[in-house]
């Protein structure tokens, strides 16, 4: 199997640091005083999304402590799940949007858009793929 080419590992903390700020400013912009009706549509909001993302992918394509066969393997089979996962996300969201329409105000389904965006498929990847190694990783010195 051919290697892909990932940023080094070194990115990975960079991605967490990045991705921590992302947090904080999104924790700000719930805690602090803004108006009701444009609060996913805040400056705070819209950076601490934008840097998260950036951090996730950061961390998804950064290189593992030791990256081999086994790693790879399990970094494309994370991805078969999410693409399966995001198809259904697909048919499901707009399902939600119809189904809530009626009871939901454009600005309410808004906010609702945006927080479903914030969780979506990247930083649950991220999620997947590092649990999924850990316990590889563990089962792998359980046995030696």
């Amino acid at each position: 199997m051919e290697r892909i080419k990932l940023l080094p590992r070194a990115w990975q903390s960079v991605g967490w640091g990045v991705v921590g700020g992302g947090i904080a400013l999104l924790l700000y912009s719930l805690f602090s005083e803004t108006d009701s009706d444009m609060f996913f549509a805040s400056t705070p909001w819209a950076f601490g999304t934008a840097l998260s993302t950036i951090g996730f992918l950061l961390i998804a394509f950064s290189n593992e402590e030791f990256e081999d066969e086994r790693i790879n393997s399990i970094r494309f089979k994370t991805l078969g799940v999410m693409a399966v996962v995001y198809a259904v996300m697909l048919i499901l969201y707009p399902t939600m949007d119809l189904l809530l329409a009626r009871e939901l105000s454009p600005m309410e389904l808004g906010s609702m858009r945006s927080v479903r965006s914030l969780f979506g498929v990247l930083p649950l990847y991220v999620v997947i793929f590092k649990i999924t190694v850990w316990i590889k990783n563990r089962d792998l010195s359980n046995e030696e």
